[in-house]
């Protein structure tokens, strides 16, 4: 019960996307679990850990999600591998770059394909237009929307080998190669922003599993990792943020099993980041296509999958697609998903519904 409390004030305190729902069995003696908080990624990091060294595999989480934002994925951090492509690269030469990176641009850029070109990899110069994930409160003027869009093209980013072949598919690639970006002009930027955190969650598995850890739940902002097992045998439940009501208040659970590989959840929602301008609202999730954030009618998304960085991609997906393509797009991918409009309808996929359960009245399922 103390872990409980202390895991559920935590979530209070910071205001996660997703909040985890524990319960430690009242047989288990043996280990009730570590459980600790951190910062990275512009987000919170909540860890519960079960082993034997709970709390130095629970600083070995929030390590390696601090490391991966400092030494590769971070489009502001100087000395980033990103930072360094953005910064260095010059139109029509390719860039050398990590088989992780290669993976990741790739793995992102079939995503995007798949959903109309929506999960904008170069969408940077669209985002700190807009700046709403740095505070900024007022839609800007039209003329700086539509420059900031024509430099946000996928197309122009190329994954390509030694002999300068390009690569389109993540099957293409292997580590033991050396991968280069190349970028058709200047101007353009890459930003993993809309899946950086699943990334950050398919590392922090692959930590767990070096660590031998028997058990985990981690949540790098939305993005979740149920990892292992709990040592009374029982499943991680997951609460999904009621996306109209305060930042504490829960719709429903998920509850998921990870005994035999690491589950990953991942929500996105206009909630998160937004401001209102003239009873509008305006959020962080912007479409390439118009310039705009999202207007779908999709006001939250729970991707639930067996990759950490593609439930990431896809729950960004479901915001900016009419929700009868964002099921079918996850279906795609084999993965499952939990859908909200804006009249607090839900639609899911059929194995979602039977692991989702409503705890508040307010929502009914179509």
């Amino acid at each position: 019960m103390k872990n409980k409390l202390a895991l559920l004030s935590g979530i209070l305190c910071i205001g996660l996307v997703i909040a985890f729902i524990f319960y430690t069995g009242k047989d288990n003696q043996k280990k009730e679990g570590y459980t600790t908080t951190g910062f990275a990624m512009g987000t919170a990091v909540m860890v519960s850990v079960y082993s034997d060294q709970g709390r130095q595999d629970a600083d070995a989480v929030i390590d390696c999600v601090s490391r991966l934002e400092r030494e590769q994925i971070s489009w502001r951090i100087e000395g980033s591998e990103v930072y360094r492509v953005n910064h260095e690269y010059k139109a029509g030469e390719p860039y050398e770059i990590s088989y992780d990176l290669a993976y990741a641009v790739l793995q992102e850029k079939e995503v995007s394909e798949a959903g109309d070109d929506l999960l904008a990899l170069t969408i940077r110069p669209l985002a700190s237009c807009w700046g709403i994930e740095d505070g900024k409160k007022e839609v800007p003027e039209t003329q700086k929307i539509e420059e900031a869009c024509s430099v946000v093209n996928d197309s122009k980013v190329h994954i390509v080998d030694e002999q300068g072949k390009e690569l389109t598919q993540v099957s293409e690639l292997s580590e033991d190669g050396t991968w280069y970006v190349l970028f058709d002009e200047t101007g353009l930027s890459l930003d993993f922003g809309a899946m950086g955190k699943g990334i950050a969650c398919d590392r922090v598995a692959e930590s767990l599993e070096e660590n031998q850890a028997e058990g985990a739940c981690v949540a790098v902002g939305g993005s979740v990792l149920c990892y292992g097992a709990k040592p009374d045998g029982s499943g991680f439940r997951i609460g999904i943020r009621d996306p109209r009501g305060n930042e504490n208040d829960m719709m429903g659970t998920v509850e998921v099993r990870s005994d035999r590989h690491p589950v990953y959840i991942s929500t996105s929602g206009d909630y998160e980041k937004y401001f209102i301008q003239d009873g509008k609202r305006y959020h962080h999730i912007l479409n390439p296509k118009t310039g705009y954030p999202a207007d779908t009618g999709t006001i939250s998304a729970t991707v639930i999958c067996e990759s950490g960085a593609l439930s990431d991609a896809l729950s960004t997906m479901c915001i900016l697609l009419p929700a009868d393509q964002a099921l079918k797009l996850v279906k795609s991918f084999d993965a499952d998903v939990i859908l909200i409009d804006k009249d607090k309808n839900i639609y899911m996929t059929e194995q979602a519904g039977k692991q989702f359960t409503i705890t508040n009245g307010d929502y009914k399922v179509k």
